[in-house]
């Protein structure tokens, strides 16, 4: 059927309307039935017929009254047309995106970091955007970072650099962004769109002044927070290495984030290429520390912990450094030993080469009796001290 027709059929369709409620009316049928004499029949017979001529059954009339008007409707090919929903911003037409991308951002939850998340929500965000908005783009770390030197139209700038923000190993600093938004506005009123995790005990307290200025002219600071739904994040704290037995000890620190216990493997890897591997579980938000033992013998520099822990990758790792083990050791052999340590005459000697402990020193001292030069290892001792020895 052609345009020009549709109009007309659902005209004639209309006009059915009507016959529906004479066909209702004309097929209405008695439903009580009494006996009555002749003459009673006579002057009921008038009122009966006004009374067919009433509506009865009123809800089926409504109900074929409306499948018939239904019917009209659609052969009359009429549209609904809804103009979509008002923008959720933009009304101000100057819009900054500020973006977190510091180390805690990088959190995986449901498949996808939260920065990944945040970028995905920023750009759903931008295609939002009534036309002609003025948009912007900040992200920050410990540093703030202003993608556009101005407010542009241009919206595939903003999405392009939205599409390749990665990642820091830095802390958050929300009041440098913020800075560098109130100069991108210059001054005048808009919307700052923040897409945040909030890690950071003072990252909003340092904002606040930054905060203030934005109100005070009339901008909106708009917050989209991103958290992981069930944080699993364990992260290695601290790393120490410490005199003790054998070459020493290193010591870490361990911080379980998560709601449940977790157990992960860590590994101290020293600094000539060794590992000595542990398993640690620790408790929902329970911090505890872990101790190895170093060889007799191990190379200085910077050795690392290492725990495996999918959730933040950035803070699975410690460094340490550990002093040169075994190579650095001086032997002293007493061949007049006192009745106690402090009596002995090597004593003075002892705390001469090594004042402050082997570790700040960088001189470990063994004493040994002369029956210990038996036992001498020159890899391990490099210096050799006799003191009252009659014999060597």
């Amino acid at each position: 059927m052609g345009p020009e027709l549709i109009l007309p059929s659902a005209l004639l369709l209309a006009g059915l309307l009507g016959g529906v409620v004479l066909a209702h009316l004309a097929k209405q049928v008695p439903r009580e039935r009494k006996q009555h004499g002749a003459m009673l029949l006579l002057r009921r017979l008038s009122e009966r017929l006004r009374r067919r001529h009433r509506v009865r059954d009123r809800r089926l009339m409504a109900v074929r009254l409306l499948a018939l008007a239904m019917l009209v409707l659609a052969a009359s090919g009429l549209e609904w047309v809804y103009p979509g929903d008002v923008p959720e911003h933009g009304g101000s037409g100057r819009v900054v995106w500020v973006v977190d991308r510091s180390m805690s951002m990088q959190l995986e939850s449901s498949g996808e970091s939260l920065l990944q998340r945040a970028r995905r929500e920023a750009l759903e965000a931008l295609d939002r955007m009534p036309e002609g908005t003025w948009v912007g783009l900040v992200s920050y770390a410990d540093q703030a970072t202003r993608h556009t030197q101005a407010l542009t139209q241009d919206r595939d700038v903003i999405r392009r650099d939205l599409e390749t923000l990665t990642p820091t190993f830095g802390s958050s600093d929300l009041r440098s962004a913020l800075l560098e938004a109130r100069g991108l506005l210059g001054g005048e009123p808009g919307e700052v769109l923040v897409w945040t995790d909030e890690a950071g005990p003072r990252q909003v307290l340092e904002a606040a002044p930054e905060i203030e200025r934005l109100v005070e002219v009339g901008t909106a600071i708009i917050p989209r927070v991103v958290h992981s739904l069930s944080p699993k994040n364990m992260a290695v704290t601290t790393a120490a290495y410490g005199e003790g037995i054998e070459g020493g000890h290193v010591t870490f620190g361990l911080k379980n984030f998560g709601p449940e216990p977790m157990e992960v493997t860590c590994e101290v890897r020293l600094p000539g290429g060794d590992t000595v591997t542990v398993f640690v579980e620790v408790e929902p938000g329970a911090l505890m520390e872990e101790q190895v033992t170093v060889p007799r013998k191990a190379d200085g520099g910077v050795g690392v912990v290492v725990c495996e822990d999918p959730a933040l990758l950035a803070d699975n790792r410690f460094a340490f450094h550990l002093p040169q083990v075994g190579a650095s050791r001086v032997l002293v052999v007493d061949g007049d030993p006192g009745d106690t340590p402090t009596r002995s005459e090597v004593y003075f000697l002892e705390r001469a080469l090594s004042p402050w402990g082997g570790v700040h020193s960088g001189v470990s001292v063994d004493v040994v009796s002369p029956a210990g030069l038996q036992a001498l290892d020159p890899e391990e001792h490099r210096v050799v001290f006799l003191a009252n020895v009659s014999d060597p």
